[in-house]
């Protein structure tokens, strides 16, 4: 049950990440505007502290849902 629950963190993380990225390059393509660390789109470091947040809200609303 542990397992899945962290897998189920992971996916949300991975998907959440996705959604992420899609949408920087969707607002770029349209010619929007971003800061100037947003310019080039994620970087690994935004990204590795965007995937460990989702990870963690994924694993806490998770857990909520199987209690």
């Amino acid at each position: 049950m542990q397992r899945l629950i962290y897998y189920k963190a992971w996916c949300f993380a991975g998907i959440g990440t996705m959604f992420v990225m899609i949408t920087l390059w969707q607002v770029q393509s349209i010619g929007l505007h971003l800061p100037e660390w947003l310019s080039h789109g994620l970087d690994y470091q935004i990204t590795l502290i965007l995937m460990a947040f989702l990870v963690f809200v994924g694993a806490i609303g998770i857990n909520r849902r199987y209690k």
